[in-house]
């Protein structure tokens, strides 16, 4: 082996080593809207990162949320078979109801039956508490909710991140998320 191919084999090893390979996340809309303008705010922050995101919405989702909002941030949409390989799972937009089901081990539709996959594979899974949290926006809606729904909704979330789940505000979705993919490459 001749010196310059030595150095080509060198460089090639070094590439090889040195680049990451593409971060990719699935990202689940259910139909929740509050936090949705800042969800998606950090969703484009996280395509600038150049994090691949594919995306599918709930039913619910599909008759809430604005699809060419979703088509502007630049993720692709999967269609009916949303397994795929995919390092994470974002949930820009919890509802209630998917953050109960999750909880509680329920896993009955395609999104609980995503989530639990990724939980127990495990892959990192990075949820919005902006829609549900009764002490975020929610509480502006809803001033007099129960204090014992409030705290259902509370220990929910708490389950979640037992869970380890990155339970954080719809605009830090882009910052958990990095964060996730760093802590998994290393």
């Amino acid at each position: 082996m001749s010196e310059d191919e030595l150095r080509a084999l060198i460089r090639r090893v070094i590439n090889d080593v040195t680049t990451r390979p593409p971060r990719r996340a699935l990202v689940v809309f259910t139909g929740a809207l509050l936090g949705f303008d800042e969800a998606i705010e950090s969703l484009r922050e996280l395509m600038a990162a150049e994090v691949q995101l594919e995306y599918v919405k709930s039913p619910s989702a599909k008759h809430i949320l604005d699809a060419k909002v979703l088509t502007s941030v630049g993720m692709r949409h999967l269609g009916d078979d949303p397994i795929a390989d995919h390092d994470m799972l974002i949930l820009p937009t919890l509802t209630s109801n998917t953050a109960a089901k999750i909880a509680h081990g329920i896993a009955d539709d395609m999104i609980s039956n995503l989530a639990m996959n990724f939980l127990q594979t495990p892959r990192p899974v990075v949820a919005s508490r902006s829609p549900i949290c009764p002490d975020g926006p929610k509480k502006q809606w809803y001033p007099d909710i129960p204090a014992g729904y409030a705290e259902m909704l509370r220990k929910n979330l708490q389950t979640l991140e037992s869970f380890g789940v990155h339970v954080v505000d719809s605009s830090q979705l882009c910052s958990a998320a990095l964060a996730a993919f760093e802590a998994r490459e290393c």
